[in-house]
């Protein structure tokens, strides 16, 4: 990611079956590279209980396709591929089974339109 990133609205908390969020969904945007990046933080608490989750991590381009894709797996943190993004209205988009110690919840996601 280049170093004049910024988040791109807000953040979606995702919380499968859980009252308290198992990760957060989040875009950055830097204005120097002119590209966007999906990224994902799987909560430390969440980690520790066993969750984790599979599927994948993109970010969508408006009038496009989903770019960037990335599979995620048992790690904490995952970015999509560096996507253009200067001129396009685009979202972090997040597709996934979310996997506990006593149970499986499917998510669809995304992050507001940052244009």
């Amino acid at each position: 990611m280049c170093s004049d990133a910024y988040q791109v609205k807000g953040t979606v908390y995702i919380y499968g079956d859980q009252s308290t969020p198992v990760a957060s969904l989040k875009q950055f945007y830097s204005p120097s590279c002119g590209q966007n990046w999906g990224y994902l933080w799987v909560w430390q608490w969440a980690l520790d209980a066993g969750y984790w989750l599979r599927g994948e991590l993109a970010v969508y381009v408006q009038n496009e396709t989903l770019q960037g894709t990335v599979p995620l797996g048992r790690y904490q943190e995952f970015y999509t591929d560096a996507v253009p993004g200067y001129g396009k209205c685009t979202r972090a988009y997040l597709s996934a089974s979310i996997y506990g110690p006593n149970s499986s919840t499917s998510v669809e996601e995304v992050t507001a339109w940052g244009c």
